[in-house]
């Protein structure tokens, strides 16, 4: 369960000192030229020191795993960019881009995070997160506030 739900464009003004943040297929629902200034908004309000942690679809690693037979071509496509004329079946059911490792990180460079490193989704390294599936399909990327 998530600690704080709300729109990351208007934060309550009781969440301060964030510590650790986890974005867990989350950005891709946002329109691309939103991200960084979603990533600015969570990040203003950490700590020095504070991190964050981005899980989502990269669909070149899909791509590549469909390429080798060990991904469906619907569970490919559940992972790119929705169609402009496709339905959502929920609010908030779209992704709005082709998220890969690489932008993420080139998102959370451009939020001047540092220490800016990919993960392997198998990773111990997440476990301090609340990851809910390690799905090779998937990326995962950490960064720290440090000014």
């Amino acid at each position: 369960k998530p600690d704080i739900t709300a729109d990351v464009f208007n934060l309550p003004e009781e969440v301060r000192d964030v510590e650790m943040a986890y974005l867990g297929h989350f950005l891709e629902h946002i329109p691309e030229d939103k991200v960084e200034a979603a990533l600015r908004a969570i990040k203003d309000r950490m700590v020095t020191g504070g991190n964050i942690c981005i899980v989502g679809p990269d669909v070149n690693k899909a791509s590549e795993m469909y390429k080798a037979g060990a991904l469906s071509k619907p569970e490919l496509m559940a992972t790119m960019k929705s169609p402009d004329d496709r339905t959502p079946e929920w609010a908030g059911d779209t992704h709005h881009w082709n998220c890969t490792e690489e932008r993420v990180i080139d998102f959370l460079d451009a939020a001047d995070f540092t220490g800016v490193t990919p993960v392997p989704i198998a990773s111990m390294a997440l476990n301090p997160y609340p990851v809910t599936a390690r799905s090779a399909w998937q990326c995962a990327v950490i960064g720290y506030k440090l000014v």
